[in-house]
């Protein structure tokens, strides 16, 4: 019995529970045959028939499996729908890039104007680079970001653990493949405001950039950061106690 309870959990564990929930569960579980156990003994049967009877009233571990793991699952909208979540969704997550760069560009002109208004001087060159420096950081962190919320998704919804190495994996492939360019303009003429723009694509030249393996690294070590406990008791620790 033991070892169907531990298969049930490591089961549960690759599907997208977290881990102390899994545990949980199947400690529960074990309450519920151990009590069983205990009636029929009480009942008159034999220790073995006690056992047999009490781990049939708990029925197959994988229809156990497939039952919890859609409970959480279907109750979701990421669990309806993991294609549209978890491949989809991360291959147009890079759409979103320009989004801050348009909202804080408008901050930081209107922050600028303000200090003209003022008669307050500012290094035009030290704001270039330092639009240029926020936009690198800023990529990194929208890559994080992006990695964390759809492994997120997945361990609290009880999503497998392989729609969420999907997801990292498409981030890190177009992170290491995206070419994005904020070009800062100073102002044309006196009154005028700073211009930018941001050019976006990809390409495989030039793959081994520090800005490409950066991003590229970054899903991949969040993944391993926050799924190593699930991908450890799931895949991992059972393969070494096999072993």
């Amino acid at each position: 019995m033991r070892h169907d309870l531990d298969w049930l959990k490591t089961t549960l564990i690759r599907r997208g529970i977290p881990v102390r929930q899994a545990c949980r569960l199947v400690g529960e579980l074990a309450d519920h045959v151990e009590d069983a156990e205990n009636d029929l003994l009480l009942a008159g049967k034999s220790p073995r028939e006690a056992a047999l009877l009490a781990r049939e009233k708990l029925g197959g571990m994988e229809l156990l499996a497939d039952e919890i793991s859609t409970c959480f699952a279907k109750r979701t909208f990421w669990g309806k729908h993991p294609v549209l979540s978890f491949v989809l969704l991360p291959l147009f997550s890079f759409a979103l890039i320009p989004i801050v760069p348009i909202v804080t560009g408008n901050l930081l002109v209107r922050f600028l104007d303000r200090l003209k208004e003022q008669g307050i001087g500012y290094d035009l060159q030290a704001v270039l680079s330092y639009c240029n420096n926020g936009f690198l950081a800023y990529q990194y962190l929208l890559a994080a970001v992006c990695a964390a919320g759809f492994i997120g998704i997945a361990t609290r919804y009880a999503c497998s653990m392989k729609w969420a190495a999907a997801a990292t994996g498409i981030l890190a492939v177009l992170g290491g493949l995206l070419v994005s360019v904020l070009t800062v303009g100073p102002p044309v003429h006196a009154g005028a405001h700073l211009s930018g723009t941001i050019t976006l694509g990809f390409e495989l030249s030039d793959m081994f950039s520090p800005e490409r393996i950066v991003r590229f690294s970054l899903p991949l070590a969040m993944f391993a950061l926050l799924a190593g406990k699930n991908v450890w008791h799931g895949y991992i620790k059972p393969t070494m106690t096999r072993g």
